[in-house]
């Protein structure tokens, strides 16, 4: 089935590419018989135009088309692998497309790996801290700080220290 609808797209497109060079030689050459009445211009010289003027007119449309296909290879590429299709949208071929979105994937999945190391890394920090100053303080246990130890990093700490219960020995 899906051999057959892309068959189906793949004469659609030929087709719809056909009918476009037609219409730019159908444009050229009308345009070249205007030049003859217009500018007097001999059978051979706007011939010659007309042929310039349709070669550059189906060059703009090729780039365009391919510039088209360029993007909607992006835009599939990267629903596939679930990355901004806009990483890949200035790539020449869906084949380097498809590279660097093998590549960027396998950088998300490395940079989420690590991230993930990271906060199990904190996590047992933060155990451990838990662990060696005997649990977290309740709120409501802790002591105001007094007035007159303001100022003093040293007796700040000492209360706190003996507050939380780690100057008691085992």
């Amino acid at each position: 089935m899906q051999e057959y609808v892309e068959s189906l797209e793949q004469a659609t497109a030929a087709t719809e590419a056909r009918e476009t060079a037609q219409i730019i030689v159908r444009a050229a050459t009308e345009f070249a018989q205007r030049m003859q009445a217009e500018q007097g211009l001999t059978p051979e010289q706007t011939a010659v135009i007309a042929r310039r003027e349709a070669q550059q007119a189906l060059r703009e449309f090729n780039g365009m088309e391919f510039r088209r296909g360029q993007i909607n290879a992006a835009f599939d590429i990267g629903a596939r692998h679930g990355i901004d299709p806009r990483a890949l949208m200035n790539l020449p071929t869906p084949q380097a497309m498809e590279r660097m979105a093998a590549s960027v994937k396998a950088r998300g999945a490395a940079a989420s790996e690590v991230a993930k190391l990271k906060a199990e890394i904190e996590k047992t920090r933060q155990k451990k801290v838990s662990q060696v100053a005997g649990g977290p303080v309740p709120l409501g246990d802790r002591q105001p700080l007094p007035p007159n130890l303001k100022g003093n990093p040293r007796a700040i700490f000492d209360f706190h220290y003996r507050n939380a219960g780690l100057d008691q020995k085992e």
